[in-house]
């Protein structure tokens, strides 16, 4: 997907949101922490962003606050949102560090 990417010409950030259970109980980007890991595995820290969405923190098993506090003690930067799922586009991503 980073290559694709590039090769289109993209500026922007890519973002994955942890969504547990969705579609099946076994998933890869279960939370914060597995995506951020995935991330940082992959060397992709200046490409790949992670987007925060309260209710996928519960469905997780942790609170929306645990996730925004680990999002901020392993990455630079992050986006949440805390609706219904949708996101505005006008949000700029929360910088935290």
């Amino acid at each position: 997907m980073v290559e694709y990417k590039h090769k289109i010409g993209f500026k922007g950030p890519i973002l994955i949101e942890p969504k547990p259970r969705e579609p099946t109980k076994h998933q890869y980007d279960y939370d914060v922490a597995t995506v951020a890991a995935t991330i940082d595995a992959l060397g992709l820290e200046g490409e790949v962003k992670i987007n925060i969405e309260q209710n996928h923190a519960l469905l997780a098993g942790h609170t929306f606050e645990h996730e925004i506090a680990l999002a901020a003690a392993l990455v630079s930067s992050a986006r949440s949102t805390s609706t219904g799922g949708t996101i505005n586009p006008a949000e700029t991503p929360i910088s935290l560090r």
